[in-house]
């Protein structure tokens, strides 16, 4: 796969990350969209601001529409590297992989849509890097935005189970552990809400190919950069109270299937 990769142009603003990996949007074209990011939340901005054909600065971060490469609506597509050359470094995120599509494709199962896929490149510093291909439906919402990269990350959890009930068992190890990495304190108020969000993601997000959040013009820019992760879904946390309440009513009448 032949990519046109970015010229880093930003120094960034971003919550120190115990998994040194970082992320980017791909063009319909293979084109990387814009700065390599730690910061996951970086990533429903840069939608957002290519969706609104405008230009969108945060904390050291800037996607300009018509500038920068478009992000593809058809695809979930998405670029992950480790900045990093060592022997040790590249096996541990070689192994990062098939973790992570397990999960992908566990979530996708039970929205009925086609499963992920992977292939496996180096950055043009050499850098161990991937391509992250999925279904649409991830495109939707910034929360399944976040969602798709959180379970990229938790690649790195030694993590393997057969069905639903086996998974919320290994998330009960992952915070048992005693580890206190940042994706394991998200996990806190997800591990429990996860397979409801993704049973139910036609009643939380709708039909329409882009949720209403991500055009609508009256919610601040930190305000959507900050609450549109799926860790805020899960808190029952919206941009906006009419939002906030919605997600609250319908997540706690949702049931486990």
């Amino acid at each position: 796969m032949e990519i046109q990769w970015y010229s880093d142009k930003n120094s960034l603003c971003e919550i120190y990350q115990q998994v040194n990996v970082q992320f980017a949007f791909l063009s319909p074209e293979n084109m990387q969209c814009h700065d390599w990011i730690k910061c996951r939340d970086f990533l429903h901005d840069a939608v957002k601001a290519h969706l609104n054909k405008i230009r969108w600065q945060i904390h050291g971060f800037i996607y300009e529409h018509g500038k920068d490469p478009a992000i593809d609506m058809k695809h979930m597509k998405m670029l992950m590297r480790k900045p990093a050359k060592d022997e040790k470094s590249v096996k541990e995120f070689k192994e990062m992989h098939p973790r992570a599509l397990a999960l992908l494709h566990h979530y996708e199962k039970m929205m009925g849509v086609p499963k992920s896929e992977i292939v496996e490149i180096e950055d043009q510093h050499g850098y161990p890097a991937a391509v992250y291909t999925g279904d649409p439906i991830w495109m939707r919402s910034p929360f399944l935005v976040s969602a798709y990269t959180f379970f990229m990350r938790m690649g790195v959890k030694d993590i393997s189970f057969a069905c639903n009930e086996s998974l919320m068992s290994e998330y009960e190890k992952v915070l048992k552990s005693g580890k206190t990495d940042n994706d394991t304190t998200y996990l806190k108020s997800m591990w429990n809400k996860l397979d409801i969000v993704f049973q139910n993601t036609g009643k939380l997000f709708g039909k329409k190919e882009v949720h209403p959040l991500f055009t609508d013009e009256k919610v601040a820019t930190g305000t959507f950069h900050d609450t549109c992760g799926i860790y805020s879904l899960c808190a029952f946390r919206s941009p906006d109270k009419k939002g906030h309440e919605f997600i609250q009513k319908q997540m706690k009448k949702m049931k486990r299937k």
